[in-house]
């Protein structure tokens, strides 16, 4: 079972901040797909990364400038977004067999928080694909997803 969480402008004003300085660090650092940046993919993650704080009621302290995927992106979960619905569960071949991505679709004001899934669960039942001529990677249906109220609690270590 999905959850539809509603936004402000103003936190959608922020999360376009937050994308606007992924987006230079990610270009200073040459961390670009093979298109070039994308502030569209930059834009798109940080709405669904602050979607899913909101929704736990908890504070979302956004990294720019490095990667997070020792912490998770909020609360130890790992968030993936789309802006088409229902949309599909993206895993790279590198992500982490046991972190739990979480699948965020739609756009402002409201949005739904699809479900989750470990990426082991996922790449046992996911498709393996290409999206845009990009990279290979396991592709899973919104509608397979774990429902989001059963989501797992997740202990937040500190960051090295």
């Amino acid at each position: 079972m999905s959850e539809r969480v509603q936004i402000t402008s103003w936190e959608t004003a922020f999360a376009l901040a937050v994308a606007r300085a992924r987006h230079g660090y990610a270009i200073r650092d040459e961390r670009c797909n093979r298109y070039g940046p994308s502030l569209t993919a930059h834009v798109t993650g940080a709405i669904g990364e602050l979607v899913i704080a909101k929704n736990l009621g908890v504070y979302w302290c956004p990294r720019c400038s490095s990667l997070d995927h020792d912490i998770g992106d909020v609360a130890g979960y790992q968030v993936r977004a789309t802006a088409r619905m229902p949309g599909e569960l993206r895993i790279r071949d590198n992500d982490r067999g046991d972190d739990v991505f979480v699948l965020v679709a739609g756009e402002p004001p409201v949005l739904t928080i699809a479900g989750w899934m470990t990426a082991n669960e996922a790449r046992e039942i996911g498709e393996r694909k290409r999206w845009n001529d990009g990279p290979l990677a396991t592709y899973v249906a919104a509608a397979v997803l774990h429902a989001w109220h059963e989501r797992p609690y997740l202990e937040i270590g500190v960051a090295s």
